[in-house]
């Protein structure tokens, strides 16, 4: 690194845990796959004064999608192999069934699980696990639009193909996880943790201001192949080195990763394989965040840089934020927070969904409504900032 590059990273990261305060959090920063920033701070676990380290295991959540998806290819050159499985799971269902590729790409027609739940009356924080999530889908009788003519973010997409995956070769999610991605990646300490109420060495997620104070995040829902990854930050440095190593071999697993993707009529799609495309500072980048009550992480990748920025905090600030600053750093632009967060008073008022025949109100969101929508996003998975 340059004296300029060095300082620029340096200050960026140093700001990470002022600007974003909260019990602990890591950060991971690669160029032309050399690790130039590996840092930790703060706790893991403040009751227990356990340090946040880069081997500490860190719950990914929707992370998790890419290295389903991952699973998924290195098993079977054509996933449509597997179409005729999806529809034998939604017995119910009056219309076509999607494939396996709209599942992967977000683009199912489906509706949220977790969210249909909530809708029916489940509470918050009560139990979901596996006979909770198959009473959901097996319950499945419409979509909300045609399969690959529109996109929408939902959750079981990557469960089924994770339950699908299971039921094919009679071997356990977790252990399809460690032969397809993790041995080879050497990805060291990362398990499939499905369960969300604790974390296996004790890590704890948080929510709470500084103001109010921190307190233990109440989750009780159970994650496979949508959320359920459980990894440290010197993994997720483990997978983005692994993306840099394979880089140039044209069936490499992260390229089959990030093949362009359309809908039905061909025009180019914003998701797929579990990754969000998009463009920040002028460059092509590949990303996604995870998101529970109490965890906030985000990675992302330029592969016209070689450059990766991963970060993790076990409370609920704005890890999606902290990896653009951190990116802005390393390439020496100016970092412009994203104006749409602003209020849009033009936009006030009530919506119809004419499709879906949803109606939406948008308003202004302060005090007591924020703390609402951060409770109910993160409770249900919260993965909507990586979505948008």
């Amino acid at each position: 690194m340059n004296d300029s590059f060095s300082a620029r990273l340096e200050a960026a990261v140093s700001a990470l845990p002022a600007r974003f305060p909260g019990p602990g959090g890591a950060v991971a920063v690669l160029k032309d796959g050399e690790v130039l920033v590996r840092h930790g701070w703060g706790y893991a676990n403040v009751e227990r004064r356990i340090p946040f380290t880069p081997s500490t295991l860190f719950r990914m959540c929707s992370i998790t999608k890419q290295f389903t998806c991952g699973t998924l290819l290195d098993l079977y050159d054509d996933p449509s192999e597997l179409d005729g499985d999806l529809d034998a799971r939604l017995p119910q269902l009056d219309e076509p069934s999607p494939g396996l590729l709209h599942l992967a790409h977000n683009q199912s027609g489906l509706r949220d699980y977790w969210a249909v739940a909530m809708l029916h009356g489940a509470p918050i924080e009560g139990y979901f696990g596996d006979r909770e999530a198959r009473r959901v889908i097996d319950g499945t009788r419409t979509l909300q639009f045609q399969p690959g003519t529109s996109y929408s973010y939902v959750n079981q997409n990557f469960r089924l193909i994770s339950d699908i995956l299971q039921d094919r070769t009679g071997r356990s999610f977790a252990e399809l996880l460690q032969t397809s991605i993790f041995n080879p990646v050497g990805m060291e300490r990362a398990i499939l943790a499905a369960e969300t109420r604790a974390m296996p060495d004790g890590t704890v997620g948080y929510e709470g201001t500084v103001e109010s104070g921190f307190r233990p995040a109440v989750n009780n829902v159970l994650w496979t192949g949508d959320a359920g990854l459980g990894a440290s930050l010197d993994d997720m440095i483990a997978w983005e080195r692994f993306i840099d190593e394979t880089r140039d071999a044209p069936d490499s697993l992260y390229r089959r990763l990030t093949v362009p993707v359309t809908f039905s009529d061909g025009q180019s799609a914003p998701y797929g394989f579990g990754l969000q495309r998009s463009t920040m500072f002028g460059r092509d980048v590949t990303m996604h965040g995870g998101a529970l009550r109490g965890w906030r992480s985000h990675r992302l990748h330029v592969a016209s840089e070689r450059l990766s920025v991963v970060v993790m905090f076990n409370h609920m600030s704005a890890a999606q934020v902290a990896a653009a600053q951190i990116l802005a750093a390393a390439l020496g632009v100016p970092y412009e927070p994203d104006r749409s967060t602003q209020q849009p008073t033009a936009l006030y008022g009530t919506y119809l969904e004419r499709e879906t025949g949803l109606s939406a109100r948008v308003r202004a969101c302060t005090g007591r409504c924020k703390a609402a929508l951060s409770d109910g996003a993160g409770a249900a998975g919260g993965d909507f900032s990586h979505a948008s």
